[in-house]
């Protein structure tokens, strides 16, 4: 019996996986040729992901890093623990087990050519500068100067 309900229990599972597959368009027969089916668009990116960059990053404030030459925060925090790179951009992770947050360090380049700091944020906290400020502490890493 056991051996029955096992087959069976195996033949519903694989109709729910088979039956999964298909749409709408399958089961009614109105599925669209591969000749009549529109083409897929894709956005291009922007012309200059710089210039974006620059738009947005605000100025260094007093705590932040927003900002921030990317190279000045090295010097103080030494390499990220992890350092993921995308298509003309950065995400560098900051972070001890027992410190309980992370911070995440988004970097772009800017007009001049340098990466800069367009983001900080702290997880779990959010982006504000003294949530970002207590994480690094609580990783003994040292306070943000300001730039003089």
């Amino acid at each position: 019996m056991k051996l029955f309900v096992r087959r069976a229990l195996a033949a519903a599972t694989l109709s729910i996986a088979v039956a999964g597959c298909q749409t709408i368009g399958d089961l009614s027969g109105t599925r669209p040729s591969a000749e009549t089916a529109p083409e897929a668009s894709i956005e291009p990116l922007p012309p200059s992901v710089p210039d974006l960059v620059a738009a947005v990053t605000p100025p260094a404030a007093s705590n932040s890093i927003n900002g921030m030459d990317s190279e000045r925060l090295i010097a103080l925090w030494g390499e990220p623990s992890l350092k993921r790179r995308d298509i003309g951009s950065e995400l560098w992770t900051y972070g001890k087990p027992k410190a309980k947050c992370s911070i995440l360090i988004y970097v772009y380049p800017s007009k001049d050519g340098r990466m800069v700091i367009a983001r900080g944020e702290a997880t779990p906290g959010g982006a504000d500068d003294n949530v970002v400020a207590a994480c690094a502490r609580a990783n003994d890493l040292p306070s943000v100067k300001p730039v003089s």
